[in-house]
């Protein structure tokens, strides 16, 4: 039994695995509360580490087929207003977006991230810095975007309560995530591509993400598996893993998933 307590409260976890990435030894477990796995030791809001950050710039042309394809899931709900991406990395999402039409804005904690996103979309479109420690006025945006970014949150329950207060009224609230419940993550345990221990602090699933959202103030419009980059490469294990979610995609079964959900007025 694991003491550390969940976002949630909980205290009592379920050991999975352990597993050893640059010389630390990490844990992984679940919690008996809410089912979220969680990395133990942890290191919140290292998104956009300095060894990513070339990959990013480098495969651009790749990630936006697949920001086109988030956005385009946005504008079934919203085609207009003002958006705000937390965790922003490069700006690649958010300079889509505002050819689109969205009044965008754009925050980042990773300081070199942040500095080129503010060159791509303009210094008053991009604040350096965690989104926990900026005062936000209430009511401010439209669409909230948390892509590839709750898992490094220190505490998700409070960033989603927060993105409440500040979105407007039927604003709409959109998660993309690593789906620690796919078939694939069940069978390649510790060696899962989407693990990642040295920065995801939590596991999640679509079952525990929907309530998550739907106990906190949302009502969930749409949960669905998305298609993951793959970079072209010969490592006969990332090949193995294309052909999986190329093969589970018929039936609607992928690695990573997205959550459009709106809040609710009556929460």
């Amino acid at each position: 039994m694991n003491n550390e307590m969940c976002f949630c409260g909980e205290r009592d976890s379920e050991k999975l695995f352990s597993i050893k990435r640059n010389n630390t030894d990490f844990r992984i477990t679940k919690c008996k509360g809410c089912g979220v796995g969680k990395t133990t030791p942890s290191i919140p809001n290292q998104r956009g580490l300095e060894e990513n950050i070339k990959f990013y710039k480098q495969h651009k042309k790749d990630f936006q087929k697949y920001f086109q394809n988030l956005l385009t899931k946005i504008k079934k709900f919203k085609t207009e207003g003002r958006m705000l991406d937390i965790g922003c990395n490069l700006g690649f999402f958010l300079e889509l977006s505002n050819k689109e039409g969205f009044d965008i804005m754009g925050v980042e904690s990773n300081s070199t991230a942040a500095s080129l996103a503010k060159d791509l979309l303009g210094e008053k479109k991009v604040h350096s810095g965690r989104f926990e420690d900026i005062n936000i006025k209430p009511d401010s945006f439209d669409i909230i975007v948390l892509n590839q970014v709750l898992e490094h949150m220190e505490n998700p329950l409070e960033t989603i309560k927060k993105c409440k207060s500040i979105l407007k009224e039927n604003g709409l609230l959109v998660l993309g995530l690593p789906d620690f419940g796919s078939v694939l993550s069940r069978l390649k345990g510790k060696d899962w591509r989407y693990l990642v221990p040295e920065q995801h602090v939590w596991h999640f699933t679509k079952e525990n993400s929907k309530k998550l959202l739907e106990e906190n103030g949302f009502d969930v419009l749409e949960c669905n598996s998305d298609s993951p980059y793959f970079p072209f490469c010969f490592n006969p294990f990332l090949l193995i893993d294309k052909f999986y979610f190329e093969l589970m995609s018929n039936v609607k079964e992928g690695d990573t998933f997205s959550i459009i959900s709106r809040r609710n007025e009556e929460k």
